[in-house]
């Protein structure tokens, strides 16, 4: 039997070659053709399935060129000056895989549309692989996505934080949960001022399912001010989660003067 599941194993591979010969593969982003050689994840977990792929091009393109701190999130953070970490979120960490802008910004308008979901398994992946060693150093129990409004998730069709929140989850081989329910349909955070932001996500939130002494890793696709995530942060902890830490595809970062903030 172990003979006939390896050849099996085998004769799906050649058909899949053979595919990707005739009609190759496009990348999740920009739609251009990839080759084996040109995957962002060449040597994916096994545990990871689909067509989601990146090219190695639109990867640089998006994300940034500096190193940035694992607390808050920032490019420029001068913890490592002794001055301390600008944390404007409520979690224990926060990895970023780019700056909210250019091309990562129109990859994430992609993933809330209908249609999105290799676009967001895509970028769930590049996150994943560029912060594997830390996020697995978090010690992290489950993957849950920021959760949307039954109402929004209705006319939109799909939420990207959880397909994203999946995705990192198979990555991982980590339980995805959904934990959290919004209950309020508030309004769009993108379309308040940054001061109004903080109000409009507070006591949004409710723990439908046991959390106590677990550590999250909690998903959105943009962190801008850090109120979403905070209020999150704030609402597991207190039904007794042990540790949240956060991921995202895209933060504006407070030292751009673009962002504001």
């Amino acid at each position: 039997m172990s003979l006939i599941l390896k050849l099996r194993r085998l004769c799906g591979q050649w058909a899949k070659e053979g595919l990707d010969f005739l009609v190759p593969p496009q990348c999740a982003v920009c739609g251009k053709e990839l080759f084996p050689q040109k995957y962002s994840c060449s040597t994916p977990p096994s545990n990871v399935t689909g067509s989601a792929l990146i090219c190695l091009q639109c990867r640089k393109d998006m994300m940034i060129e500096q190193k940035r701190c694992v607390v808050c999130g920032e490019r420029t953070c001068k913890i490592s000056h002794g001055v301390g970490c600008i944390r404007r979120h409520g979690c224990q960490g926060l990895a970023v895989l780019g700056s909210y802008g250019n091309d990562l910004r129109v990859a994430v308008l992609r993933c809330k549309r209908r249609g999105g979901k290799e676009v967001a398994a895509a970028l769930a992946l590049a996150l994943a692989e560029e912060y594997s060693e830390t996020i697995r150093q978090w010690g992290i129990q489950s993957i849950i996505p920021v959760p949307m409004h039954w109402s929004r998730r209705f006319f939109r069709g799909m939420s990207a934080a959880d397909q994203i929140a999946e995705s990192m989850a198979r990555y991982f081989d980590l339980p995805y949960r959904c934990p959290l329910r919004r209950v309020v349909a508030t309004k769009m955070q993108k379309d308040l001022p940054f001061r109004d932001r903080k109000q409009n996500v507070k006591d949004v939130f409710k723990v439908r399912r046991k959390v106590a002494g677990q550590t999250f890793l909690l998903v959105d696709d943009v962190c801008t001010t850090g109120s979403t995530l905070t209020a999150s942060a704030d609402c597991l902890m207190a039904a007794g989660a042990r540790a949240v830490y956060a991921a995202v595809i895209a933060k504006a970062d407070f030292s751009d003067e673009r962002s504001h903030s």
